[in-house]
């Protein structure tokens, strides 16, 4: 029983971090509160089973649909940041620069893909069946 009280006594005293903790990530407070009510709620052992639950499967949705942004370039220096973030940050006439922020798997492909052409407004397979018009058109003058 010490044990038990000792250990609450201490994730009580972690309730003063959970602000400087909502601004850093929304989804490690998550886990910590779902952890801390299936730990008050079904004790320590379901409790503690229930938040790595939790944590797997946020992991799990986070690597399937990671952020995209385009990128530009800060004015007069070699620093590029989220044109939709960064006011002054601007895009390179005639470039488009993508970031995915994650490895790229097979889980997270078909996003990868639809983001990029989405994103960047360029689809590949209207542009070769273009390409293939015009060269069509071509060879029939």
């Amino acid at each position: 029983a010490c044990i038990v009280v000792v250990n609450v006594k201490n994730m009580f005293k972690q309730f003063s971090e959970l602000k400087p903790l909502w601004r850093i990530s929304k989804i490690d407070f998550l886990i910590w509160l779902v952890t801390f009510v299936a730990v008050f709620l079904l004790g320590l052992d379901l409790g503690l089973g229930v938040g790595m639950a939790f944590c797997l499967l946020t992991v799990l949705f986070r690597s399937q649909r990671p952020a995209t942004t385009l990128l530009g370039q800060v004015p007069n220096c070699d620093i590029y940041r989220d044109i939709h973030n960064y006011r002054a940050a601007q895009e390179i006439p005639g470039i488009k620069i993508f970031r995915f922020d994650m490895s790229l798997f097979f889980s997270n492909c078909d996003h990868f893909k639809t983001s990029l052409y989405g994103r960047t407004g360029v689809d590949p397979s209207l542009l070769m069946a273009r390409r293939k018009k015009a060269e069509g058109e071509r060879k029939k003058l």
